[in-house]
């Protein structure tokens, strides 16, 4: 029951104006979907890159090693 309702309240969230124009995550703030498991695959595709963004930036100073350059660019 909770889970229904915080759905509801995703869907019906209003899509903020940028000058830019749409963006992917606008089609998760619109639902313009009326299939119910398109409507469920886009909830748990953002669900997972949520987690995984998650884990990656959880793991990324615990797991550095000592002599590992600061810099994106490996020396």
């Amino acid at each position: 029951m909770m889970a229904e309702n915080l759905v509801d309240s995703l869907w019906k969230a209003e899509v903020a104006t940028r000058s830019e124009g749409p963006s992917p995550r606008d089609k998760l703030r619109r639902c313009t979907e009326k299939r119910s498991r398109a409507v469920d695959f886009y909830l748990y595709l953002s669900a997972v890159i949520v987690t995984l963004r998650m884990l990656i930036r959880r793991a990324t100073p615990r797991y550095r090693w000592d002599g590992r350059p600061t810099t994106k660019r490996l020396k």
